[in-house]
């Protein structure tokens, strides 16, 4: 997973990568700005607190090298309320096969 643009909220660019999972994957993902570690069996590690969890925009199918792309900020349209200053936790739920999993997840601070 990672960060396409800027965190500068001012800049309305801001797209999150989730990479390596099977092509063509049914791709989900969740933001919190709370970080918790809750066990979910052979799924993995929710790393979200899921009790505040958001999901943003539509599930995105992952191309064939298994990255799924997902804008949160383009222009004026903001897909939920940042914020500048805060700091989210970001991680994807994803299909393999006849399996959910989730990915690894990454943090960032967005900047006013």
């Amino acid at each position: 997973m990672g960060i396409l643009g800027s965190p500068q909220l001012r800049e309305e660019s801001l797209a999150i990568f989730v990479d390596r999972t099977p092509p063509l994957a049914q791709t989900l993902l969740m933001m919190s700005r709370d970080q918790a570690l809750t066990p979910f069996g052979s799924i993995g590690n929710l790393c979200l607190d899921r009790k505040n969890v958001v999901f943003v925009g539509a599930p995105e199918r992952s191309d064939a090298s298994g990255q799924a792309l997902f804008t949160v900020v383009r222009g004026p349209e903001v897909m939920i309320a940042l914020g500048g200053g805060s700091t989210w936790f970001a991680q994807a739920l994803y299909r393999d096969g006849a399996q959910m999993k989730l990915s690894s997840a990454i943090t960032f601070t967005l900047k006013p």
